[in-house]
């Protein structure tokens, strides 16, 4: 697995790009090393802000943030999901690990951890085509060495769109939203989304998998809006 691991990275890092953060020439369509250099720098401190802000009021172990949801990495996510820019999950996944394994105690996880995504809703797998929550959770699983369960939780039902939903409101439209759809008593969960806004959606994704037997449920996203983008 190392050896494939290894040949895909040389292999796309042998070809060339465009920076997809300020557009100057870059390899393998990654970012140019002074933009990258600028996410290495944020990533180490986006989780303590987001696990004090959000933790104490959501149904999570932890909650770890690698990025704001700003200028100029809200153009990574804008490119990665809109333009199908599907190469971007790996970069994203390379942030989310980083800050992962900053976090205290997170990367300390010797056995039984699985990778989950949260699942997309049915009209966003119709508009994209893909699951941006499990693009990233598979490169964030293959780096880390962790089993990735794509369909480990399952959506019981759709709901309205939340982008002008104030907090509450999130809260109440995303309860009892999923259902674990595989066994994971005893086990630790990483449950992977790509941005976290009030947090809802990961809350009601995590009870799932703590009713499914769920010893430990972590939070990872790879950014979050801030909070004065909030209604």
């Amino acid at each position: 697995m190392a050896y494939f691991r290894d040949l895909y990275l040389r292999l796309r890092d042998a070809c060339p790009g465009d920076c997809p953060l300020c557009g100057l020439s870059a390899r393998g369509g990654m970012p140019c090393a002074p933009c990258w250099r600028d996410v290495r720098r944020q990533t180490p401190a986006r989780q303590r802000s987001a696990q004090e802000g959000l933790v104490a009021d959501l149904r999570l172990d932890s909650l770890c943030v690698a990025l704001d949801y700003a200028a100029p990495f809200d153009a990574l996510m804008l490119q990665f999901k809109g333009r199908r820019r599907l190469g971007l999950a790996g970069l994203m996944a390379m942030a989310l690990v980083r800050a992962h394994r900053a976090r205290r105690g997170m990367g300390d996880c010797d056995g039984g951890v699985i990778v989950v995504p949260v699942p997309s809703s049915r009209a966003s797998l119709r508009r994209r085509g893909f699951n941006p929550a499990g693009e990233v959770a598979r490169h964030f699983a293959w780096r880390q060495g962790w089993p990735l369960w794509l369909g480990g939780l399952v959506r019981t039902r759709e709901h309205s769109q939340q982008h002008f939903a104030d907090r509450r409101s999130r809260l109440h439209n995303t309860q009892a939203l999923y259902r674990a759809d595989v066994q994971v008593h005893d086990r630790v969960i990483m449950l992977i989304d790509d941005v976290v806004t009030t947090g809802s959606t990961l809350s009601s994704a995590a009870q799932a998998l703590y009713q499914a037997g769920a010893a430990e449920v972590h939070g990872l996203a790879v950014a979050r809006t801030p909070m004065a983008a909030l209604p």
